[in-house]
């Protein structure tokens, strides 16, 4: 790690109390060393197979360092709020390879539990992290096999699940399509199954949406990429704007200019 990036960590990410691994994997000095030679230790004589998922950014077994980054840089409102706000229990739905759910579990006295589709990921994320209790499912499925269950907190990043002020798609013309009933209706049993929802990642696709924030929720905005819906909190985070000065800001931003998005915001 570079001098200029050590001292960004330091000032950009506090010192966690609860979600102490990040401190000790991304925050201290020589700490992406440390995480790389956890990961070898935990896959010597495992049997993994690979393939092209397996090299996605949060995948510790292809870049240690790397992944640690990106999911330290894309969770960072998230890790903020839990470490502050301690769940009783934690879902996340699509937990990937298990990272980001293992750097949570510490906030959940040890009742995290991680859910994803895919058998590769699953199985990973098992055998890299025992101590938490990962799951291959669909959310669809297992809501339906657990129909009682109920966590103080649900995560998801990126993934299926989205909750909007609108809910909209588009046809392979561009053209918007209303889905809301069926949208407001799958919506509303993610959070008849917890206290708080917290989204990672979203994009505005319009100019309306753009401007209006249509393709946020009616939350708590937490940062430009990361909103907390508990049907009580409303308004933006005073941390906010500090999420602007992170790595995932600009690389978000940089993103959106090559591709000619809208920009996070």
């Amino acid at each position: 790690m570079s001098v200029l990036s050590r001292i960004y960590v330091k000032i950009l990410f506090k010192k966690f109390k609860k979600l102490e691994k990040i401190n000790f994997f991304y925050r201290n000095l020589g700490s992406k060393k440390s995480f790389s030679v956890f990961i070898r230790d935990r896959s010597v004589n495992k049997n993994f197979k690979f393939s092209k998922y397996s090299f996605s950014p949060h995948n510790p077994l292809t870049g240690p360092p790397n992944a640690i980054k990106w999911i330290c840089e894309n969770y960072h409102a998230v890790f903020d709020y839990l470490d502050v706000n301690p769940p009783k229990s934690l879902l996340e739905i699509g937990c990937g390879f298990g990272l980001s759910t293992w750097i949570m579990n510490d906030s959940t006295k040890k009742k995290a539990v991680g859910l994803d589709k895919n058998k590769e990921a699953i199985y990973n994320a098992k055998t890299l992290f025992p101590e938490v209790n990962f799951i291959c499912d669909d959310f669809k499925s297992f809501f339906k096999k657990n129909p009682k269950a109920f966590f103080d907190v649900i995560v998801a990043s990126n993934g299926p699940v989205r909750i909007r002020k609108k809910y909209s798609k588009f046809d392979k013309n561009g053209l918007e399509i209303d889905t809301t009933k069926k949208d407001k209706i799958l919506n509303e049993k993610i959070l008849s199954h917890c206290n708080t929802f917290i989204q990672v990642g979203y994009r505005a696709k319009t100019f309306k949406q753009f401007i209006s924030w249509e393709h946020k929720a009616s939350s708590k905005h937490l940062s430009f990429s990361t909103s907390l819906v508990n049907g009580k909190n409303r308004g933006i985070s005073l941390k906010y704007f500090k999420y602007y000065l992170t790595y995932d800001y600009l690389n978000k931003l940089l993103h959106s200019f090559a591709n000619r998005y809208y920009p996070p915001f």
